[in-house]
C-alpha cells in the first residue's frame, strides 16, 4: 500500500480532486496535511475521493501552516462530513516533538476505528502501545503491547 504525503496546498488538491478515479485504481492512499485555513479545496478533493470509492487520510494536527497551532476546523469538519464514512480516515502526525500525553489526548477525540498514526519521528511508540494496550485490553493479544499493532485499524 503506498501513502504519498500531500501538504494540502491548492494545486495539490486540485490534482487529488482530478485524479480521484486513478487514486481509487491504484489501491493507495494519500495523506492530506491541510495547510491552508480555508477548507473549501480540502472539501472537494474528499468528497471527489469518496464518490470515486477511494480513500485518504487527513491530518488533524498538522505540523505546518495555518492549522499548526489549533486543528479544531479540521477534526469538525471530517465529524460533520465523514463519521459515517470509512474511506475518509482522521490521521495523528506523530512527530519527535509530540508526547504520548498529547498522542493519547488526539486519539481520544477521534476514535481508533478509522483513525491513523502517521508516524514522522516518533520517539516514544513503546510508552503508546503500553498506553494503548492499558486502554484497549481487549484488543491486545497475550497482554503484550506488540499484538496491539495488528489488532487495531491504526497505522504507525
Amino acid at each position: 500500500m503506498y501513502h504519498p504525503y500531500f501538504r494540502g496546498k491548492q494545486f495539490e488538491l486540485i490534482a487529488i480532486r482530478e485524479s480521484a478515479d486513478l487514486i481509487a485504481s491504484s489501491s493507495f492512499i494519500p495523506i492530506i496535511e491541510p495547510v491552508r485555513e480555508s477548507l473549501g479545496g480540502l472539501e472537494k478533493a474528499l468528497r471527489s475521493i469518496s464518490d470515486a470509492g477511494a480513500q485518504a487520510i487527513v491530518v488533524v494536527n498538522p505540523r505546518h501552516g495555518d492549522h499548526k497551532e489549533n486543528g479544531e476546523s479540521i477534526a469538525a469538519l471530517l465529524d460533520r462530513e465523514y463519521r459515517e464514512n470509512d474511506a475518509i480516515q482522521a490521521g495523528i502526525l506523530l512527530t519527535s516533538e509530540t508526547s504520548t500525553e498529547a498522542a493519547m489526548a488526539h486519539l481520544a477525540l477521534h476514535p481508533a476505528q478509522g483513525t491513523a498514526l502517521v508516524h514522522a519521528g516518533y520517539t516514544e511508540p513503546r510508552a503508546l502501545a503500553d498506553q494503548l494496550a492499558e486502554q484497549l485490553p481487549d484488543k491486545v493479544e497475550a497482554g503484550t503491547a506488540e499484538g496491539l499493532i495488528d489488532t487495531l485499524p491504526v497505522r504507525i
